[in-house]
């Protein structure tokens, strides 16, 4: 409705019109997006599904501003096009596995997003980054970022502690005890 009587005021075929126009445009513009800015909550905001036709008008009217006049209302527009950006809810931060195991790296991470709902991570939306070598004992990071349907990103990372392996403990314990037991002390004749 907003658009149609907005966009009227741009179809002359006098361009010195449209811009005599454009002040009197540009004020019903602004106040209609105000006006839904103050009453958008973030759940509106962060759910596509919710004020769809509307969130559509705003866009549009959006859209007929001149480019100058779109600053104030660019974080705005960006949220309702954004929809929400999912919320990591499973996270094992910090986390130990013996040498030679074998690890499923996505199983440690789930968001929730208010389309999608629960967000499993897998191959397609979820990129990992890490240095991770189950083979050697260490401490490895492992980097994550997972994505919605709407390529809106979370970031998280967590630790995952690398050990030898019982069997292997009990040899280096034993080895170090006999080693310790055939260290010859030199005679400083004290």
């Amino acid at each position: 409705m907003v658009v149609a009587l907005i966009s009227i005021l741009f179809n002359s075929t006098n361009i010195k019109a449209d811009e005599e126009d454009y002040p009197k445009a540009k004020y019903q513009i602004t106040e209609f997006i105000n006006y839904y800015k103050s009453i958008f909550t973030d759940e509106i905001l962060d759910n596509k599904n919710i004020e769809k036709e509307i969130k559509a008008e705003i866009v549009n009217v959006y859209n007929l501003l001149k480019e100058e006049d779109q600053e104030p209302y660019k974080e705005f527009i960006y949220r309702i096009l954004r929809g929400g950006v999912p919320k990591i809810i499973k996270e094992k931060r910090k986390l130990t596995y013996q040498v030679g195991e074998n690890i499923d790296l996505y199983s440690f991470i789930k968001a929730i997003d208010n389309e999608d709902k629960i967000i499993i991570s897998n191959k397609d939306n979820t990129k990992i980054k890490t240095n991770l070598n189950t083979s050697l004992a260490g401490i490895y990071k492992v980097f994550y970022i997972l994505k919605d349907s709407d390529n809106n990103k979370v970031k998280t990372k967590i630790i995952i502690t690398i050990i030898e392996n019982d069997k292997t403990q009990k040899e280096v314990v034993k080895n170090t005890k006999e080693e310790s037991l055939n260290i010859k002390v030199p005679n400083t004749g004290l």
